[in-house]
């Protein structure tokens, strides 16, 4: 993949030797970062406490069955892998991520809460970074970190901060390092840190479904520092991606004889984009004032939930 340099009048201002929007390293500059790392931790430390709920309860089990059944880690693994494809979901490294967690961790919930925390923390450090390269003062990139601790909530079963043994934590982190890698590849005009960039970005839609909407994100930046067609040739690779494994989702779905109840192929494309507006509101506190008690009705759409947006 070969990208061309960008021109010196698109490029922003700098008024020093190093990249625009690249922060000075020094100490001074650093206690943003820390400040917000810090508030973050704190904001998490809670979680440490909790028990494992939802599908990770199944999962904790992971230790206990490769004992009994003899089998290696490795052959678990692959066999899950196939399984989960089997049931209408090409994310193999969805189910193999989990149980080569459970298997490392045991059945230690405070041990991997520590580790989803620390995970958090990572992508809390390359968030702050990335709103840096993209220009962002130190005040304004630790107010993004601050917002976006602000809208992590726990929940009762199916966690997306706690749950899924980090697979959330996971796919931000080699998310917000793609994207890096994704601005260095267009500032300097280097192939190999567009490589770097697409193979980062890789295993995010193997390890979840939700990460095939996060090639905007791609596309957002391509057009920050791009204009046109130039910009969609650097954001075409990740687009591309992205509706590969929406097409493999459809088939695997359409061909699966063991679809788990609330995956099947069907509704309409309206049904679609209200489920997805419905999950985007989701982190959002006082989300809960756009549902009514029985979470039923969504107020700015109207009708019921879908099957996808109970679970």
């Amino acid at each position: 993949m070969n990208v061309a340099a960008k021109p010196e009048n698109d490029n922003k201002e700098s008024t020093g030797s190093e990249p625009a929007g690249s922060p000075r390293f020094s100490i001074r500059a650093l206690w943003p970062a820390v400040l917000g790392l810090v508030l973050l931790a704190l904001f998490l430390l809670p979680a440490l406490h909790a028990a494992i709920r939802g599908d990770d309860t199944w999962v904790s089990e992971e230790a206990g069955i490769i004992g009994l059944s003899n089998k290696g880690i490795g052959e678990d693994l692959w066999d899950q892998s196939i399984a989960f494809f089997q049931s209408g979901r090409p994310n193999p490294l969805a189910t193999t991520q989990g149980l080569f967690f459970a298997w490392a961790l045991g059945d230690h919930p405070m041990l991997l809460h520590a580790v989803i925390i620390a995970l958090t923390l990572v992508a809390g450090a390359l968030l702050y970074r990335l709103a840096g390269r993209l220009g962002l003062s130190s005040a304004a990139a630790l107010l993004v970190v601050v917002l976006v601790a602000g809208a992590i909530q726990f929940r009762s079963y199916h966690d997306p901060m706690l749950g899924y043994w980090g697979t959330t934590q996971i796919v931000l982190i080699l998310t917000l390092a793609s994207l890096a890698s994704l601005v260095d590849a267009l500032r300097s005009g280097q192939g190999r840190a567009m490589v770097v960039a697409f193979v980062l970005f890789l295993p995010c839609p193997l390890l979840y479904e939700g990460a095939y909407p996060l090639v905007a994100l791609h596309l957002g930046v391509a057009f920050y520092e791009r204009r046109g067609r130039s910009a969609w040739r650097a954001a075409l690779p990740f687009l591309a991606l992205a509706v590969l494994f929406s097409a493999l989702s459809l088939l695997a779905r359409a061909t699966s004889t063991g679809i788990v109840p609330g995956y099947e192929v069907g509704g309409s494309l309206g049904g679609a984009v209200r489920t997805f507006i419905v999950q985007l509101f989701a982190p959002i506190p006082g989300s809960y004032l756009f549902f009514n008690t029985s979470y039923g009705v969504f107020l700015p759409t109207g009708g019921s939930p879908t099957s996808a947006e109970l679970l």
